[in-house]
């Protein structure tokens, strides 16, 4: 990955998590039930708009899993005084460093196999995909590690695909829509690079 690629994946990368640690705590502050996972959105926006290699998503993937853990609020893992403090249900955050690399790499090659054939609505799709790959992933590691959480309950299980689905949907729409303003940019600074 070239020092350029670097730079670009981490500024996205880091964006996306301060983005989604200040959504977090504005959509609790104002009860807005809409939610979006910004961090997933900015892989698969790097995915979607660089040239990587598998094994490049797959290290942002795990970049991005680090980044979760720190930039959620919701998370055991936090940072309090300096330090770094892992509480009592510190799996949950660390489930990240798994499900954060599924995401990226189901939206590398769904994306690669998409983009032939619908380059313009491949974005949205792969994304939406990536978002719920992502959560499957995240769930199935944190009940396996934690019996007390009642996967297969009704009740949870239909809050679980709802908000998924929702977040899943936003991710999508938000990757696809900076998808449609960046891509011919994005092609043309290529072109002007390798020229």
């Amino acid at each position: 990955m070239s020092h350029k690629k670097i730079l670009i994946t981490a500024a996205v990368l880091i964006l996306g998590a301060i983005v989604n640690y200040a959504w977090a705590v504005f959509a609790r502050m104002y009860a807005i039930p809409v939610g979006a996972e910004f961090v997933i959105a900015a892989y698969c926006l790097l995915v979607v708009l660089l040239p990587l290699s598998w094994r490049e998503a797959l290290c942002t993937g795990i970049a991005a899993g680090v980044l979760t853990i720190v930039a959620n609020p919701n998370h055991a893992i936090a940072i309090e005084g300096g330090q770094l403090v892992m509480k009592s249900g510190y799996v949950l955050g660390l489930a990240n460093l798994v499900s954060e690399p599924v995401g990226i790499l189901v939206c590398f090659f769904v994306f690669a196999f998409l983009a032939e054939r619908f380059r313009m609505t491949a974005p949205f799709i792969a994304t939406f995909i990536a978002t719920l790959a992502s959560a499957l992933a995240y769930v199935v590691l944190v009940s396996t590690f934690n019996p007390s959480l009642h996967v297969t309950d009704p009740a949870w299980l239909g809050d679980f695909v709802v908000k998924v689905g929702q977040v899943a949907l936003t991710d999508a729409v938000i990757v696809q829509v900076f998808f449609l303003l960046l891509h011919e940019r994005v092609l043309a600074c290529r072109a002007t690079a390798a020229g």
